[in-house]
Order: structure tokens, then C-alpha cells, then sequence
């Protein structure tokens, strides 16, 4: 095994979930129809079909067979089904069938109605496709062919092999799914399939190449570039532009679509838009490309009727995206509305006004109560205990998100630090202050809204949990007695609702021990400053302890403690955080 890894690194091959490269194709052909109930093998081939072929032959509708190279599923197989293909055959990654395999396809499908062969404009595929239709015509049997080729990405007419076909042609496989289901005639078909395909386009970018199965990537993409302009075989772009925001490279994308010479006007008119994963690029970042999509289309004045987003036709693991714009007429939305059983279309592209996005919140409805205080009495050491403590979150970000990249997702410095701004913005002017300092109550329910708004995850519902229970105990004329026990109670609902105690290596190992101290030192009748300095040293040792402690929960539970090799980064923080409210209140003595 390990010789094995040696050998795909020096060649660069990229790993793979396969058994092996030979038979892939195979296998990920069984194991569609195995979780597919809809869908059979067509025996000694790779080729999928309808699984009610039989009852389909004797309705009299028209046949739809495309294909073409394997390892851009869901294409094609994800579109077999009422409504959409008659079947698909299936070459190898990126090659085109053969056309005996195309021939068997056609003889075994065939009805009256005749067969209509949707491919797209790739030398083998119409070579293989081709030849076949002209064999089964030999024999008897109507057979057209609908070659789309939508790719806008070259300029000009000049090139011998002529536009690609890309993920448009999921577009033309709806739309004669659903006209054969209507019994429309196969010469009817090929014709309004082909109208359809001049009047869309694609362009495609990629962040990364990709790589066939056994075989090394077949270009490489610098880390500050796009591929601008690819097909979907892993050849190279057209161009090669910086990388930018989403915003930019879609506007750069709608902008080449709408100077092509290929694509009919679209301002003014009315279209449909895939927003396609090309196989290796987020959901987060695709309904980004869709929301910069949208937005500027609405911009240019192009009235956007249906929108569908997500992985139609990839390219293996290539980080990317294509757009495709089509006009739209009522027939072509009919037939994209149309009802289909097909796995990989079960979307109905319908879209929201770019001005109606939103849900009016009954809470934000409500008069959020302001505050404009200078700090008073009680209000003087809280307000520079909890700045103090703000602007330590924020200088130590990096410090902890450090300590959190062995046990978790390296982001806690950054959580905590986004909560400390929260609350340090709002007490920036200290003649103004928008927090509620002089009322120890009203401060902690405060500080717990603010976090749980600006942090978010875990970190901050905890966060939040411990500062309103807390607040329940707290009065405007609290002392320390006071604030001890709202600790106590914050650190109980903690524990209540996260789960973990102390000894689990989480920030409760640093909160425990400074609890416990405080209450020793009120039993001891020590001053306020000493009390605060002796929780802050608890804190630290807590904190520090965790670094010998087996994680019982939190995203560090998960994960081998031969990882972990830096203490807790939340009992860190809270030391911190105490150390903080220990120099703010010692210099506040002075």
C-alpha cells in the first residue's frame, strides 16, 4: 500500500474512490441502478434505460437516447425517467461510446414513433451517434439527431470543431422529455430542440482542474487564477483571468455571454438560468454565483422566470461553475414545468422577486431599547473591567484560534473576538455608552444579546446561557456576594444544557476553579482586588490543566488526544478574560 501511494504521488494522480480506474464506469453504472428503482442495465452494455422500457415501447412517444463520456454525473443517467431520456449510453471518463453500443441502444428502444438522439457537439460523440442513426436507418428505423452546441466561450466562428455542447443540453433534455410525453412527433421535436439551442448559451470557469481516474490532471491552474471559458473534459480555458470576488467573475462571465455573437439579446427578455456545479465547488459558494447571477441579470433588466441551481453536468472533482441562459417562450416553460420522475431533476427552478426576499421578524418590529449612559457608582468598574476584557478577546484572536486548529475548526479566537467587538464598539465612547453599565442586570442580559447576535454557534449560545442565567441573580445594587452566585448560577445552566462538567476540557475547566475560588476568598473576608487576582490565577491553572485532560465534549471529542497538545482554547479564553478583569479592576485601585 505504501509503495502504491509513492507511485500516485511522484506521477501527481489524484486520489480516487474507485476499485479500480479499468472498471469505474462499471461499477458506478450498478451501483446507480442498485439504488435506482427506475432504472435497469441494458445486458453486455453500459448503457441505462427506463425500467418500464417495455410498457414505454408500446405508448407510441417518441425515444430520446443521449450519452457520452462517463464522470460528469449526474449526467447522463440522473435524467432517465418519465418525462425526460429513454436511456443513456454511458462511455468511458470523458470518451465517447461506441457506436455499437449507441446501435443496440436504438434497436432495443425503437418504436413507431421513431428515435431522437440528443448529443452534444463533440467530434466523437456525433461520429459514434452518427454512424449508428445511419445503421438503424438501414434497417428500417426513423431516427434523428439534435446536436447542441451552446458553449459561448469562443469568439469567433472560424474553429473547425464548433461550440460545445455543455450543460445546456440538461435544458434540451427536459423539454423533449416532456413534448414526448405529450406525443408530439419526432419531426416536431428535433425542430423546436434546435431553435431552443440558439437561442442559449454557456460559460463556464474552474478553480482547479480535473483528473480522469488512474491519470494525472490535465492542466494545472495557478492559485491566484480562473480558468476562464472550459469545457467539461478537463481541456484548458479559453483564458486564463485573476481571481476576484464572486461578484466580479460573474459579471465578468454575463458580460462575455451577452457580447457573444451566439447568444440572441436577452435584454428586455424573459429566460431561464442553470447555475451548475462542475463538480468540486461548495453548495455555499454555488448559491453565491446564483445570488450574484440574479441580481445582476435583474440589473441588465433581463427578467429571470426560472432559475435552477446546482450540479447538473460535471466534470469529475473540478472546483467550478457554469451559467447557462436560455430564452424563454410559453412552450419552453411549459415543458420545463413539466411533471418528471427523473433523480437528477426534481427541482421546479421557480424564484423569488429580487425585491421579496423577506419575512417581516416580529421581533425586529418590536422598539429595541437603547441605552446612552456614563458609567456611574457600580457602572465605573464594570465598564473598564468589561472593556479591558473586550480588547484581550481581540488581541489574543490568533493566539486561540492556534490552540484550536488541533482539536477543532481554528476558529475560536475569531468567534470569540467577533462577540468582544460586538460589546467593545458599543462602549467606545465612554460619555456614551450603549451598554447598560450602571446596572449589573440589565449589563449581563445585554452582553448575553449581543454575543448570541454577533458570535453564533456553540460558542455563543454558551456564551449567552451563562450571562442571563446569570443576570436572574443580579439586582442594581449587587456586591460580590452577588455576582458569585450569579456566576454559580450561569456555570450551572451551562452545564444543564451543553452537556459537559468539569474535567472535559472545556472553558467550565477554567470557570469552575475561579467560582471556587471566589467563594473560598469571600469565606476568608479578603478584598475585592485580591479576591479577583485569586480567581484569575484559578482560572489560569484550570485552563493550563486541560492540557492533560482527555476531551469528554465539545468538537475536540472527536479527535484523538495524541492531537491534542495545547490546552482547552475556551478555558484559555476565560483565563484571559479573568486576567483581564483583574488588571482593569487592580489599576482602577491605584
Amino acid at each position: 500500500m505504501g509503495q502504491q501511494n509513492d507511485k500516485l504521488a511522484s506521477e501527481n494522480i489524484s486520489k480516487k474512490l474507485v476499485n479500480t480506474p479499468n472498471n469505474c464506469v462499471v461499477d458506478s453504472l450498478k451501483g446507480f441502478v442498485l439504488s435506482h428503482a427506475n432504472a435497469k442495465l441494458l445486458e453486455g452494455w453500459n448503457v441505462i434505460l427506463r425500467s418500464d422500457i417495455e410498457t414505454f415501447t408500446k405508448e407510441n412517444k417518441v425515444v430520446l437516447i443521449t450519452g457520452g463520456g462517463s464522470g460528469h454525473e449526474p449526467a447522463h443517467v440522473g435524467y432517465v425517467g418519465r418525462g425526460m431520456l429513454t436511456a443513456v449510453v454511458c462511455g468511458d471518463v470523458f470518451t465517447s461510446p461506441s457506436s455499437a453500443s449507441i446501435l443496440n441502444t436504438i434497436l432495443t428502444c425503437s418504436n413507431g414513433a421513431g428515435v431522437l438522439l440528443i448529443v452534444k457537439n463533440y467530434t466523437g460523440d456525433r461520429l459514434n451517434f452518427g454512424k449508428a442513426a445511419e445503421v438503424a436507418k438501414s434497417q428500417g428505423i426513423n431516427v434523428e439527431m439534435v446536436v447542441v452546441g451552446e458553449d459561448c466561450a469562443l469568439t469567433s466562428k472560424d474553429k473547425s470543431a464548433g461550440r460545445r455542447g455543455l450543460c445546456g443540453t440538461v435544458f434540451i433534455h427536459k423539454m423533449a422529455g416532456a413534448m414526448a410525453e405529450e406525443g408530439k412527433s419526432l419531426s416536431e421535436i428535433a425542430a423546436f430542440l434546435d431553435t431552443a439551442t440558439s437561442e442559449m448559451g454557456t460559460i463556464s470557469i474552474s478553480l482547479s482542474p480535473c483528473s480522469i481516474p488512474g491519470k494525472p490532471a490535465n492542466f494545472s491552474i495557478a492559485d491566484d487564477i480562473v480558468e476562464f471559458g472550459l469545457g467539461i473534459h478537463g481541456e484548458a480555458g479559453v483564458a486564463q483571468v485573476k481571481i476576484s470576488s464572486a461578484s466580479t467573475l460573474v459579471k465578468q462571465m454575463i458580460d462575455h455571454l451577452w457580447n457573444s455573437e451566439f447568444l440572441p439579446s436577452i435584454e428586455g427578455k424573459e429566460v431561464a438560468v442553470i447555475v451548475n456545479n462542475l463538480g468540486g465547488t461548495s453548495n455555499l459558494e454555488l448559491t453565491i454565483i446564483a445570488k450574484e447571477a440574479l441580481e445582476y441579470l435583474a440589473s441588465l433588466k433581463v427578467a429571470v422566470k426560472r432559475c435552477y441551481v446546482g450540479a447538473f453536468v460535471t466534470s469529475m472533482e473540478m472546483a467550478g461553475v457554469s451559467l447557462t441562459i436560455m430564452l424563454l417562450n410559453d412552450e419552453r416553460i411549459k415543458y420545463l414545468d413539466a411533471p418528471c420522475s427523473a433523480p437528477a431533476w426534481q427541482c421546479d427552478g421557480l424564484i423569488n422577486d429580487i425585491n421579496d426576499i423577506t419575512i417581516p421578524c416580529k421581533k425586529t418590529e418590536e422598539a429595541n431599547q437603547e441605552w446612552d449612559e456614563k458609567a456611574e457608582g457600580i457602572g465605573i468598574p464594570l465598564y473598564h473591567c468589561v472593556k479591558k476584557a473586550c480588547t484581550t478577546l481581540i488581541d489574543n484572536e490568533s493566539k486561540l484560534n492556534e490552540l484550536d486548529r488541533a482539536g477543532g475548526d481554528g476558529d475560536t479566537g475569531t468567534t470569540l473576538a467577533r462577540g468582544a467587538k460586538g460589546v467593545f464598539l458599543k462602549l467606545s465612547d465612554e460619555n456614551h455608552l450603549q451598554l447598560p453599565v450602571n446596572s449589573p442586570r440589565e449589563l449581563f442580559l445585554s452582553i448575553a444579546k449581543e454575543v448570541e447576535t454577533t458570535m453564533g454557534g456553540s460558542s455563543g449560545a454558551l456564551i449567552s446561557l451563562l450571562f442571563t442565567a446569570a443576570a436572574n441573580r443580579l439586582t442594581r445594587d449587587t456586591n460580590m456576594e452577588d455576582f458569585i452566585s450569579a456566576l454559580e448560577q450561569g456555570i450551572a445552566v451551562m452545564k444543564k444544557y451543553g452537556g459537559a462538567e468539569e474535567g472535559d476540557r472545556t472553558m467550565l475547566d477554567a470557570l469552575c476553579p475561579s467560582l471556587h475560588s471566589m467563594g473560598e476568598s469571600l469565606k476568608s473576608k479578603v478584598s475585592v482586588k485580591e479576591m479577583l487576582t485569586m480567581a484569575a490565577k484559578a482560572a489560569r491553572a484550570g485552563a493550563d490543566s486541560t492540557l492533560s485532560m482527555h476531551a469528554k465534549a465539545g468538537r475536540a471529542s472527536y479527535v484523538s488526544d495524541t492531537h491534542l497538545t495545547q490546552p482547552d482554547p475556551g478555558a484559555v479564553a476565560v483565563a484571559l478574560v479573568f486576567e483581564a478583569i483583574d488588571k482593569a479592576f487592580s489599576k482602577l485601585q491605584k
